[in-house]
């Protein structure tokens, strides 16, 4: 997500509440043309403290248990999730 930017993680595949990359989710960045280029950094792994937006985004998907989804990204990271799934009667 953080080399996303901005943009959105769709067709993703969750299984039991885990991502499944198997097909690979569709990734969609946006570019916003005409300014200056967002100074993205991104952190070493070792320095790395888990934002409250993964937390949620992790919960949710344990949650959802088994759909498939979309996440919409901003800043690196995730700003809403969408479930999809089948309506039952």
């Amino acid at each position: 997500m953080q080399r996303i930017g901005f943009g959105r993680i769709e067709s993703l595949r969750v299984a039991g509440g885990q991502p499944v990359l198997d097909p690979p989710p569709r990734v969609i960045r946006e570019v916003k043309l005409g300014t200056e280029p967002a100074n993205q950094k991104h952190d070493d792994p070792a320095d790395y403290t888990v934002k409250r937006a993964v937390v949620d985004l992790l919960a949710e998907l344990a949650s959802v248990g088994t759909a498939t989804v979309a996440i919409e990204v901003r800043q690196g990271l995730p700003a809403r999730l969408i479930v999809e799934e089948v309506a039952r009667g």
